[in-house]
């Protein structure tokens, strides 16, 4: 993405869908707390590298939350 970071495509994406659980996964996510995550829409934050289990985890939450 050369032209935005993730957290600024994750923006644009819940002007169009407000109802999308995004997970940001970034080596730069500690940046963010969970009120900030919350605010800006987002459903949480993982550092990276994260597992495969730990991934799945966090999308079977995001799905079960959001379902």
């Amino acid at each position: 993405m050369p032209r935005m970071t993730g957290n600024q495509l994750a923006v644009k994406v819940l002007e169009v869908r407000p109802d999308l659980p995004i997970i940001i996964c970034s080596g730069y996510s500690s940046n963010l707390n969970g009120d900030q995550l919350k605010m800006a829409g987002f459903f949480a934050a993982r550092q990276k590298p994260l597992g495969r289990n730990t991934l799945l985890v966090q999308v079977a939450r995001a799905l079960e939350e959001k379902g």
